[in-house]
C-alpha cells in the first residue's frame, strides 16, 4: 500500500498538564512504500529494527525500534509504573506535565522532533532488576504503539513487587477485614485500588496447587491480581464426577496461602463449574545493607 502525498493532519496528545503537541499540518510527506520499514533490515552496526507491533525482549539487550517524528508515540510497558532514564530526550516536568516523554499508568508516550536517534531505560519505578534498553529512530511515519513484554512474561509479573497505592489500601484495615474486603471486591468484578490485572499462564511462578480426586481445578487461562503483600490467583473449578461435590478450600492450602474462596458456587452439580480465589503472599527480598564481620573466620 502506497501512502500519496496530501495534507495529513496529526495526532494531538493531550497531557497532564493539557499541552498539546503537533496540532498543526504536515505538508509534502513523501510516498512511503508500507515495506519501507521493513527494508531496513538492520542497523549500521548489524543490529536488527524491530518494527512489529509486540517485541519480546531480554534482559541486557537493546532494542532499535522506529518511532514517528512530531507525533506522539505509545509504547506499552510490562511495568505497572514505569520510570524512564534518558539523556537525550526530556522527562516529565516537575508539576507533572508532559515534555518530549509522558507516563501514564504503564504506558509511555514519546514525542520528538529529533531527527537523530535517541535512547532510553525503561524500568519498574523504585526497582531496579529489570530494565528494558530501548534506541528509538524518529522517522516521517504515523504514530506508532509498540507493545513490549519479556520472554518469560508471566513469571516476570508474579515476582514484581505491588504498588505503594496498594500497600496502602491493604493497610487500610485490619488484616482479616482486608482479606475479606480483597474477596469481596474480586467477587463483584471489582478491582482494589492500586491493584493490577495480569493474565495467568502454564509459566506463571508460584500458580497455586489444588488436589481433590472430585473436581479439577485449573489456573491456565486465569488471572493474577497484583497488590503489595497479597496476591490472588483466579482459576475454574470443574466437578468431573456424577454427583454434586461441595468445594473444601483445604485443597489448596499451603504455606504461603492465607485464603480460599470459590465463587459464585460452593456446591457443585456434575459437570459445573466455579470461580476459585487462591491469595497468597508475596515474597519480598529484602536487602541486607550492613555486613557484620564473623568473629571466627
Amino acid at each position: 500500500m502506497i501512502l500519496n502525498k496530501k495534507k495529513i493532519l496529526t495526532g494531538v496528545m493531550m497531557c497532564s498538564a493539557g499541552m498539546a503537541v503537533a496540532d498543526d499540518y504536515v505538508d509534502d510527506i513523501p510516498e512511503v512504500p508500507a515495506s519501507v520499514m521493513r527494508a531496513d533490515a538492520s542497523a549500521g552496526n548489524g543490529e536488527a529494527i524491530h518494527d512489529e507491533p509486540m517485541i519480546t525482549v531480554k534482559q541486557g539487550n537493546n532494542y532499535i525500534v522506529p518511532i514517528a517524528i512530531a507525533h506522539p508515540n505509545r509504547i506499552v510497558t510490562p511495568f505497572s509504573n514505569p520510570e524512564v532514564i534518558s539523556t537525550s530526550l526530556t522527562g516529565m516536568k516537575a508539576d507533572g506535565s508532559c515534555s518530549e516523554i509522558c507516563i501514564k499508568d504503564n504506558v509511555v508516550y514519546v514525542a520528538t522532533n529529533k531527527q537523530v536517534p535517541v535512547t532510553m531505560f525503561v524500568n519498574e519505578k523504585g526497582n531496579e532488576s529489570a530494565s528494558i534498553s530501548l534506541t528509538l529512530v524518529p522517522k516521517k511515519i504515523p504514530p506508532r504503539e509498540i507493545a513490549l513484554r519479556f520472554e518469560n512474561q508471566n513469571q516476570f509479573l508474579a515476582k514484581q513487587t505491588g504498588s505503594k497505592e496498594a500497600e496502602a489500601w491493604e493497610q487500610d484495615q485490619p488484616y482479616v477485614e482486608t482479606l475479606k474486603k480483597l474477596l469481596r471486591s474480586i467477587a463483584l468484578n471489582e478491582i482494589p485500588s492500586g491493584y493490577t490485572v495480569h493474565p495467568l499462564g502454564k509459566d506463571t511462578a508460584d500458580t497455586p496447587i489444588c488436589r481433590s480426586e472430585y473436581v479439577k481445578t485449573t489456573f491456565t487461562n486465569g488471572q493474577l491480581l497484583k497488590g503489595h503483600a497479597l496476591n490472588v490467583y483466579i482459576g475454574v473449578v470443574t466437578n468431573h464426577t456424577g454427583s454434586a461435590v461441595e468445594i473444601n478450600e483445604q485443597m489448596c492450602g499451603s504455606w504461603d496461602v492465607v485464603a480460599v474462596a470459590a465463587f459464585p458456587n460452593v456446591v457443585l452439580e456434575p459437570g459445573q463449574k466455579t470461580e476459585i480465589y487462591v491469595v497468597k503472599r508475596v515474597h519480598h527480598e529484602e536487602k541486607i545493607k550492613n555486613f557484620r564481620p564473623s568473629l571466627v573466620n
